[in-house]
Parts: C-alpha cells; structure tokens; sequence
C-alpha cells in the first residue's frame, strides 16, 4: 500500500511539473508573440535611428507608438487575471524573483508598465500603479531585487513628467531609493542625472534655488563621471552660466557640449556649440545667452530652440513677479509642443505645460502665453532666412570637423 501511494505521489509530482513548464512554455511562446506584434505594427526596423537621434525619421514613432504598444499589450490580458497566474505573480514576487528569469513576473511587469506609460486613461493608469506599487514594490527587497529597483527609477521619471500624475515628492523619493539600492553603473548614472534633474527644476522644496543648483550641479558631475551624455550637456551650462557655485568658463562649457553629443548614445544638438562658437566668448549674463538663443532659433529656423530658451528661463534668479518668467516659459514649451521635430520633446514640453498651468498660470495667462506663442510665430517663424542674420557656423572649420566626425561616429 505505501508504495502504491509513493508511485502516486511521485506521479502527481511529474504531472504537475509537466503541466508549470507547459505553461511556461505557452507564456513564452506568448511574450514573443507580443515582441513580434511591436515588431510589425511600429515597422521599427532599425534601432540605430533611436540611438542616434533619428527617431523622427521612423514610421510611426509618435502617438501611434503608444497605440501599437497597447494594442500588442492585449495579447496579455487573458492571463494578467488568471486565478493560478496571479498566484504564481505573487510568490514570485515574494522569493524577488527577478523579471528576467521568471516569465510570469515579465509578462506582469510588461502588461502594467505597458499602460502606466502608453495609456491616457486615468482610472486605468490608477489601477496598474496601485498593482506595481502595493502588490509589487510593497513586498520587494531593494537590497536583491534589481528589478524593483528598475521599477522604481521608471516611476521617478513617470512623477515628475506624467500629465495627470506629476508629484515632485514622490518622484524625488524614488530617485533616492533607486540612486541607493541600484548596484549597476549603467543604470545608476541615468537615476542620479534624473535626481540632479529634480533639484535643477527647483522641485526639491527642501533648499532654496541656490542650494539646488549646487546639489544639481554635484550629482551631474557624478553622472558625468560615470559617462552620461544627458549630464555632459546639463553641466555646460553650469559652466555658461557660472551656477552651482561654480565660475563661468568657456573651454569646459565647450568640452562638456562636445561630450554630450561624442559620448555613447551622446544625441545633442548643436545649437549652443554653434552659438559659443560664433560669439567667441561666454555671455554677461542669462538674459543675454537668453537673447543668443532666440537669434539662433530665428535666423536658423531651429526648432531646437525652443525648449532650450524654456529651460533657460526656468534658471533665471530673478524674482518669479506676477509669474512673467513662467507665462514666458509656457510660451517657449507651446511653440515646442508645435514646432519641434522629436516627438519625445513635444511630449515633454506639453507634461512641462500641464505642471506649469496647474501650478502657477489662471486662465487668463495660459490665453495671454498662447497669443504671445503666436504672435511670434507670425512675425518669426517660416520666414524666408536672411544670409546675413544667419551665425556662420559653415565657416568654422573647428565646429565643421566636429560635425563630421560624430556623423562618421554614429
């Protein structure tokens, strides 16, 4: 009798363990069929064209992106609400079980973050976030769990950009926990840029706007140390404009910008470059680089422009008085919203829109800002350009070379 219960046993063991890796089998099956959908729908046949900037000549790198994605993401929904998949999610999540091992927690951390990011549906988003960030995160040990840690650098960017979910407290704490617990340098330079990037915007309510600068300034020079190219391009104008407690210098503002665009990945343009170049010197003050920028983007028709002149304001010390600085910025970040090429930065300067209008601006300024946006465009924009207002950056062998070789780079 006992080895007729042994032989049972051992047989409802095989079966079970035939039928997980069955399953297993099928989810993966699942996920390249998800892989293969993105693939075909986007029409994504070149990555380069991402990693190089190109990303606005690829089809539908735009909000049908953010269609496809969802789209292809329905592939999931039959087991994201299976009884025995979610059982098998949550112990997964308990032994921190790493997504990159286990299919069911990829297909779980795919599915939610798939609409965290691509969907516009409120109630939808709400609910995947309450998933990743109570059932998830709630029970992740950060000390071993490199793919909560990657979670959490995800939801820093997505507090601090997100229309509809902006939090500066709570994308500022998961930028700290991620700069803390990440343990791969690759990874880790993204979340302390992304932290700098917090303090930069004076989104960190606990210092004062100078006392923010100098922590911006440190933690992108530990990014750039690592060798990010974003920290590259936001410590040149630390050195352009003398702040963080550190004094104007032209040659490493020039070696930061040549950096930013020559590092891996490095996609800059070169609208500073150009200027410095032209102009041979730093300028007196913001409101004089503020005045270099507008000429560029004017006489270069440079869509580029636009948010650089908007980020800039955004560092101006001057008192915000009747929020004239921030009517300005939204100015700058519509004309971007219309005009600029990547769609990255229209996105980004429309969530910088929504913040600044939920913020600081009635809407009485928002209309005002608007007219202004294109009253400029009317006298500024798509004009025929005249030779002699142009900065003649053609005759600059140095900056020509420089040009050159990072096309031959890339």
């Amino acid at each position: 009798m006992f080895r007729i219960f042994v032989i049972f046993v051992l047989f409802l063991n095989f079966n079970l363990s035939a039928n997980a890796q069955n399953q297993e089998s099928i989810l993966k099956k699942k996920y390249d069929e998800y892989d293969n959908c993105l693939y075909l729908k986007s029409k994504r046949k070149n990555n380069l064209a991402v990693e190089f900037d190109l990303e606005q000549y690829l089809p539908f790198y735009n909000s049908n992106l953010k269609k496809v994605t969802l789209e292809c993401n329905k592939i999931f929904e039959k087991f994201i609400n299976d009884g025995e998949f979610i059982n098998i999610t949550n112990v997964a999540v308990k032994k921190n079980e790493s997504r990159y091992k286990n299919i069911y927690l990829k297909i779980f951390l795919t599915y939610h973050q798939n609409i965290i990011w691509n969907s516009e549906n409120i109630d939808t988003i709400e609910k995947s976030l309450d998933i990743i960030e109570k059932n998830y995160l709630a029970n992740s040990n950060l000390d071993i769990n490199g793919s909560a840690v990657g979670i959490i650098g995800s939801l820093g960017w997505f507090y601090n950009t997100k229309i509809g979910f902006f939090n500066f407290k709570k994308s500022q704490n998961y930028f700290e926990q991620a700069v803390k617990y990440e343990k791969e340098e690759y990874f880790l330079k993204y979340y302390i840029n992304n932290l700098g990037v917090i303090y930069d915007q004076d989104r960190s309510n606990n210092f004062s706007r100078k006392i923010n600068n100098q922590k911006a300034y440190e933690l992108y020079t530990q990014a750039a140390d690592m060798g990010l190219h974003y920290s590259y391009g936001n410590l040149a104008k630390f050195y352009i404009l003398g702040l963080g407690g550190v004094d104007q210098n032209y040659n490493k503002a020039i070696k930061n910008l040549k950096l930013a665009r020559n590092a891996t990945f490095g996609d800059n343009d070169f609208t500073d470059l150009t200027i410095l170049y032209s102009k041979k010197r730093l300028p007196k003050n913001i409101t004089e680089y503020i005045s270099w920028i507008e000429e560029y983007t004017i006489s270069n028709q440079d869509s580029h422009g636009f948010q650089r002149l908007a980020w800039l304001l955004d560092d101006d010390e001057r008192e915000f008085e009747n929020n004239l600085i921030q009517k300005k910025i939204y100015k700058w970040q519509y004309l971007c919203s219309k005009f600029c090429t990547s769609y990255s930065d229209k996105e980004r300067a429309l969530s910088e829109m929504y913040i600044i209008k939920e913020l600081y601006l009635n809407n009485e300024d928002i209309r005002n800002s608007v007219n202004e946006a294109k009253k400029w465009e009317d006298v500024y924009w798509n004009k025929p350009i005249k030779k002699e207002k142009k900065i003649p950056y053609k005759k600059n062998k140095e900056l020509v070379d420089l040009i050159k070789n990072a096309i031959i780079r890339n």
